[in-house]
């Protein structure tokens, strides 16, 4: 419990460091001063060693074998396109003496189902090495990167400040009244001075006509919006691929049309989504499917991001420069029949019509179990999944709770769908998954509870449809296949005898669990917000995906848009790049499956 604490006030910490500085601009307007008084930190002796806490912390330097140490985090906002002429970082340095070692971050472990995975450490984008004795060697980093706060195009500037440790002469030096001074131009000109649309559909042509309600209705209530079919794409914008095309004209339609929100209403046979490669060292590679590729427009210099500036063929590297922040809110209806496109968009359109102000909206559903038991994994420590929505309750407390854990035997499918189908405007999960379902304990025991997609037929909400947040390996998995879902249940040999019958087709796509709750007729979801590959985390409960959950619900507001609230998660979550080697990757594989543009709890 007390690791979980830690966790949630350093999350806090975070959100409050990380309310984004918007300045007013005029034309002599050019500099950000800021000044950061930093209170005297705490030292505290524990068993592995002095552990420092401070005031102003947004969160920790968590290199494996490498101090613990606090940072400093602060992010600004300035206008898209501005170009940065100066940045001094100055204050004063105030000696520490200690007698116990700072304690250490421990190994990096990756937990992915019952597979635990040493890796070294490969993607952490600060200097570890020591200088002077000094860890790090660098008292700060500055960062940028292009994306969206809020509607506003904007370009980001990140600056975090590092206590020093100095192992030999065992003293600590701890900033003191930071002043941040950033001098800048400008543009002359603004991103985009028409106007007209504030989202785009994306779409094959076979889908328009079960569209235009959907269009019909957005546009009457607020949302201008058009569509683009991918045969008028590929026909008019040029690109390496298929992919590359649609990214650019989403980029078109930023700088021409104004839009804000992409919507992309098809499975991934018919508007692909960018195979991104990911390396974690130690011979340990992942290919996954990711749809902030379409999302993240520009670099941080404004640029168009590639995400293959090394032209390797292979996307998403940490050499490819690419900054994350989204450009636009992107959602994905992976919908692979006509008669999925005209479920979801009545969806759609009851939700916004029909929510607001009713009952059940202010109910919220939280399930988890002992995600890691300890006599399964040895070294984990309390019921993570239980203790994570423990901390969402206390982040979401305008919301009436309603828990089903395994502590208190209430997980099973009758009581979830039986909850759900007594409505509730958000349901948070967290705990082990896979592409057709969850298990929230760990381990393969026969005392393991699972909910898959077959036991989603059985919820009736009808029209009481909650946003839904897995936390969960491969739930949003839309490269599912047969010839994965047979592996649950058949062994590898007779898998591969039954591939060389070319009429089964094992290589076929099928609905993935976050997909299936949003595609249900008559209930389900609104939207899940899902992993397209494994999630991880160092440790058991550090790092990687432990961050997510927080960040999204962190951003809520009535009446938000649902896009808004998936973007802040993103942008909160690059904050940690430098020290979260997990980051990036976390970043990557949440996808939002639903429409950007809803307004979450319906439109008054």
């Amino acid at each position: 419990m007390k690791k979980i604490s830690i966790i949630l006030i350093t999350l806090t910490l975070i959100f409050n460091i990380f309310s984004i500085i918007v300045l007013t601009q005029s034309n002599q307007a050019n500099t950000i001063t800021d000044e950061i008084i930093i209170s005297r930190p705490m030292f505290e002796e524990q068993q592995d060693g002095t552990v420092i806490s401070l005031n102003e912390t947004s969160f920790f330097l968590n290199d494996p074998g490498q101090p613990i140490l606090p940072v400093i985090s602060r992010s600004y906002c300035i206008p898209f396109g501005s170009i940065i002429n100066d940045a001094q970082i100055t204050y004063e340095t105030q000696r520490y003496e200690i007698t116990k070692q700072i304690a250490t971050a421990h190994p990096r472990t990756l937990h992915i189902g019952d597979i635990e995975k040493e890796i070294s450490d490969t993607h952490c984008n600060y200097d570890a090495s020591y200088s002077s004795n000094l860890y790090p060697s660098n008292p700060y980093t500055i960062s940028q990167g292009s994306g969206l706060e809020g509607s506003e195009h904007v370009h980001f500037i990140t600056i975090n400040v590092f206590f020093q440790y100095d192992s030999f002469e065992h003293v600590v030096l701890v900033p003191q009244n930071i002043t941040i001074n950033i001098k800048y131009n400008q543009p002359e000109k603004g991103l985009s001075y028409n106007d007209p649309y504030d989202m785009v559909i994306i779409t094959p042509q076979s889908y328009v006509s079960e569209i235009q309600p959907l269009i019909v209705h957005k546009n009457n209530i607020g949302i201008s919006t058009y569509l683009m079919t991918t045969e008028d794409i590929y026909q008019e914008y040029s690109g390496t691929d298929h992919p590359e095309q649609i990214k650019y004209f989403i980029k078109d339609a930023v700088e021409t049309q104004g839009i804000s929100y992409v919507l992309i209403v098809a499975g991934i046979l018919q508007v692909p989504m960018r195979t991104v490669y990911w390396d974690f060292g130690d011979g340990f590679e992942i290919d996954m499917l990711v749809d902030l590729y379409y999302s993240d427009i520009y670099n941080g210099t404004g640029d168009f991001c590639s995400w293959d500036e090394n032209n390797n063929g292979l996307f998403g590297e940490e050499n490819d420069n690419i900054d994350f922040y989204p450009d636009v809110h992107l959602g994905r209806l992976a919908c692979d029949t006509i008669n999925e496109v005209s479920t979801v968009v009545d969806k759609i359109i009851t939700y916004e019509t029909e929510t607001y102000g009713s009952e059940w909206f202010n109910n919220m559903i939280l399930m988890a179990g002992d995600t890691f038991p300890e006599d399964r994994f040895p070294g984990a420590v309390g019921r993570e999944g239980e203790e994570h929505t423990s901390n969402i309750m206390e982040i979401m407390d305008m919301f009436t709770h309603t828990v089903i854990w395994t502590s208190i035997g209430n997980f099973n499918k009758e009581s979830i769908n039986t909850e759900i189908s007594n409505g509730a405007g958000f349901v948070f999960y967290s705990g082990h998954g896979f592409p057709n379902g969850i298990c929230p304990e760990g381990g393969s025991t026969d005392s393991s509870i699972y909910y898959n997609s077959r036991d989603i037929k059985d919820l009736a909400n009808d029209l009481k449809l909650p946003i839904m947040f897995l936390g969960a390996c491969s739930t949003a998995k839309l490269d599912f296949t047969v010839s994965e879902l047979l592996e649950s249940y058949l062994p590898r040999s007779l898998i591969d005898l039954l591939d060389h019958i070319p009429v089964l087709n094992l290589d076929r796509p099928i609905p993935c669990f976050a997909w299936k709750l949003v595609s249900k007729e008559d209930g389900g979801a609104i939207a899940t917000i899902g992993s397209t590959h494994y999630i991880m985390s160092s440790g058991f409960d550090s790092g990687g995906c432990v961050h997510p959950p927080y960040f999204f619900f962190e951003s809520y507001e009535q009446s938000i848009k649902l896009g808004e609230m998936h973007t802040s998660m993103i942008n909160a979550n690059i904050q940690l790049i430098p020290t979260d080697f997990l980051a990036a990757y976390t970043i990557m594989e949440h996808i939002l499956l639903g429409d950007p543009s809803l307004t979450v709890g319906g439109n008054p």
